[in-house]
């Protein structure tokens, strides 16, 4: 079975609807995506052991990425808007995937974020770009979830 490529993967962003039944659109402005989905350990050792011993701790989640500035799409104004806001309009539901839809062996997770970083960048002999990064929030009691081989 051949391997995954990043250029089918997906990022899309909710424009309308509800956290359970969304409609997205696809980000497609962007170059290279970093999903980071990190668990901390928490030290539980004790003397009873002389090896250390760790529980599952809290999740460390996030997306960074980079988008060619251009306001008319509909995607970096979702995007814009966002980071310009507070409370719920700051708020933005994305779901990152490493398939297209329809495919069963889609692998990916669906969560609120907020924008917490919206740098750019004016090269002297390229396209100037935003440098983004989404981190997790809470929004009516949701959070994230998984996203495993979800047809259209």
């Amino acid at each position: 079975m051949p391997g995954k490529v990043g250029i089918d993967c997906l990022l899309e962003i909710m424009s309308a609807g509800t956290f359970d039944s969304p409609t997205f659109i696809d980000v497609k402005k962007i170059g290279d995506l970093t999903v980071s989905d990190d668990k901390t350990a928490v030290d539980s050792s004790t003397r009873q052991s002389d090896t250390k011993l760790y529980e599952a701790g809290m999740f460390e989640r996030g997306f960074g990425f980079k988008m060619l500035s251009d306001a008319n799409d509909p995607a970096y104004i979702i995007i814009r808007n966002a980071y310009r806001a507070r409370g719920d309009d700051a708020k933005v539901l994305v779901q990152v995937t490493d398939g297209e839809d329809g495919d069963t062996a889609r692998d990916g997770i669906k969560m609120w974020c907020i924008v917490t970083k919206f740098g750019q960048e004016q090269p002297l002999d390229g396209r100037v770009a935003r440098d983004i990064e989404l981190k997790p929030t809470e929004k009516d009691g949701d959070v994230y979830e998984y996203v495993t081989g979800v047809p259209d």
